[in-house]
């Protein structure tokens, strides 16, 4: 994969217009991000992150990467330069995976800030209130879940991480669980998540 990974990445070089080979990229460079970032190699990730940022030109693609940049800047201890690279991005894009990719990280940067109001703002009180990405859709309703808990609405969160659990199918309880144990050093959904579990 790295080795496509780094291929892909020169084709862009020369053919900065190719949509499939940008495409590619994006896809491959989420996955190996992901991938370093549970081995615990962050200098790898961030390597692979700005990478890609420094090739692709489409906005889509430039926003993705630097929610995933903000957020890889949130896990390891700066605010601030999550701050910075989430400032060019678009908060107000029609486009769903934009959006998305900054409601994500503007939520992941305000939940370590505290401000979880703020959270509820960006991703909406309700899973219908704010247009959310599928592939969102899970670590977005725990982020919302913890807001409302921390604000002392934990009735409220335990039914959002039902609703979940039960439109997820099959899976939807396991995806929930992994994406807490994900974040665990941050204790989120820490007593709603075990009653939603429970019922």
């Amino acid at each position: 994969a790295v080795a496509v990974w780094n291929g892909t990445r020169q084709e862009l070089r020369s053919m900065p217009g190719n949509f499939e080979a940008a495409e590619r990229l994006v896809f491959l460079t989420m996955v190996l991000a992901q991938h370093f970032s549970a081995k615990g190699d962050k200098m790898r990730q961030r390597g692979l992150l700005e990478g890609c940022l420094d090739v692709v030109t489409l906005p889509r693609h430039r926003q993705i990467m630097r929610g995933f940049l903000a957020r890889a800047a949130v896990r390891a201890g700066d605010l601030q330069a999550a701050e910075a690279w989430l400032k060019p991005c678009d908060p107000l894009s029609d486009d769903l995976q934009m959006d998305s990719a900054w409601r994500f990280s503007r939520a992941f940067i305000d939940t370590a800030y505290g401000n979880f109001q703020r959270v509820l703002d960006v991703l909406g009180p309700g899973p219908q209130d704010v247009p959310i990405e599928d592939a969102s859709d899970d670590v977005c309703t725990v982020f919302r879940a913890n807001a409302w808990e921390k604000l002392g609405r934990v009735d409220q969160a335990v039914a959002l991480l039902r609703q979940r659990m039960v439109v997820g199918g099959g899976t939807g309880r396991q995806v929930v669980q992994r994406v807490i144990q994900m974040y665990s050093d941050w204790s989120l959904c820490a007593i709603s998540y075990p009653q939603a579990a429970a019922g």
